[in-house]
């Protein structure tokens, strides 16, 4: 990732975030995917985020495109953008706005998405479920870690974070540089344990911008 996908990158981090609270909230047997059952429990929390369903079934077959019969957080985060699911108690009008600013990216994702699903295989494993507790998060705190604008003094932390999170100083963050980061500069212990909202929010920055054709760094 280059310093000018950075503050993209920042965006898809807060929103995918959230997106992983959500997730949290809904996967009530802790095994990291949701089954059908948890979905229909869930119907007024999602009416509380913005989508009323009256036919939890058919919205259920909507959203596990590999058709495992549960759904993944990949799964989740590409109906979660589509419907605008938005979380009743956090902050968000910068990342929201920014991020009408960047369909075209966030079309590309779900392009991709859609393709990684429908070839992705259903691998059944033993895991003994965790109990799940809705995850406390201070959204101020993640709001004012992130310098998302597009202000002269947002610029300027995230020239110096962009920096803070590249110790090799070769003007390129790698995926573990970036979890790195967040762990060492952001210090955000709830943000550094969503591994998979990460990863989608890195995929999603670097896949957002083309690389130079004299780039001797590839767009991975």
């Amino acid at each position: 990732m280059q310093a000018s996908e950075f503050r993209l990158f920042l965006v898809f981090l807060r929103q995918d975030f959230e997106y992983f609270v959500m997730f949290k909230e809904l996967d009530t047997s802790g095994d990291q995917r949701i089954g059908l059952d948890e979905f229909k429990k869930a119907l007024p929390t999602l009416a509380k985020w913005g989508v009323k369903i009256d036919d939890p079934a058919a919205a259920f077959k909507e959203i596990d495109v590999n058709g495992g019969g549960q759904v993944l957080f990949d799964e989740f985060v590409v109906w979660a953008t589509s419907k605008n699911l938005d979380l009743d108690d956090d902050d968000d009008n910068d990342c929201q706005q920014t991020l009408k600013e960047t369909e075209a990216a966030k079309s590309l994702m779900k392009s991709k998405d859609a393709k990684s699903n429908s070839n992705k295989k259903v691998v059944k494993t033993q895991e003994t479920p965790a109990k799940t507790t809705k995850m406390k998060v201070n959204w101020k705190e993640i709001h004012d870690k992130l310098p998302m604008g597009k202000t002269a003094a947002d610029k300027k932390k995230r020239a110096v974070m962009f920096r803070q999170f590249d110790p090799n100083g070769n003007g390129y963050l790698s995926l573990a540089e970036i979890d790195k980061g967040i762990r060492d500069v952001l210090e955000c212990e709830s943000m550094f344990d969503a591994k998979p909202a990460i990863i989608r929010a890195f995929q999603s920055a670097k896949d957002a911008v083309k690389g130079k054709e004299t780039d001797t760094v590839g767009d991975d």
